[in-house]
């Protein structure tokens, strides 16, 4: 398929806000978001989401170029500059999420004790993810990036 001629998937949708070029207005950048959240930053939140969810239905153009033009079409609020982000951001998670749950069905039934720890432990992270974003007022929990834990001798990995 060309990626120029490429249709708009029938579970998108064109943004209702959206009445013409010269109506598009500019995402404000992170230096201007307030502690509290306002109607403007609900809106911001808003366009993001529908704008992530509108990429990763569309199977039948799913190359970097073709999300952009989608993007740009079909979600105008989100500015030019946002949009490779957005595109990595959101493929990324999903593909992720996707692993994760691959991960969980095929070895939850194992006879291997620890295989169904590992399964356990991925569906409670599908779980968390499922909810989305927290509150702000959430306690930060110690993580170990994958340069740490792959120096760890093996016996600390295990504990």
């Amino acid at each position: 398929m060309d990626s120029s001629s490429c249709a708009r998937s029938r579970s998108s949708s064109r943004s209702t806000l959206h009445s013409g070029a010269a109506s598009i207005r500019k995402i404000p950048d992170s230096s201007s978001v307030r502690a509290e959240p306002d109607l403007a930053d609900q809106f911001t939140k808003g366009v993001y989401v529908a704008a992530a969810a509108g990429l990763l239905r569309q199977h039948q153009c799913y190359t970097e170029t073709q999300l952009d033009r989608y993007l740009a079409e079909y979600h105008p609020y989100v500015p030019q500059e946002h949009r490779r982000a957005l595109i990595f951001g959101a493929t990324t998670g999903a593909c992720e999420a996707a692993k994760k749950y691959f991960l969980a069905e095929k070895i939850k039934m194992s006879l291997d004790e620890a295989k169904r720890v590992v399964a356990a432990n991925a569906e409670s992270a599908l779980s968390f993810w499922n909810d989305g974003l927290g509150d702000d007022i959430c306690v930060l929990c110690p993580t170990t990036s994958p340069e740490i834990s792959a120096s760890q001798p093996k016996e600390m990995k295990n504990q």
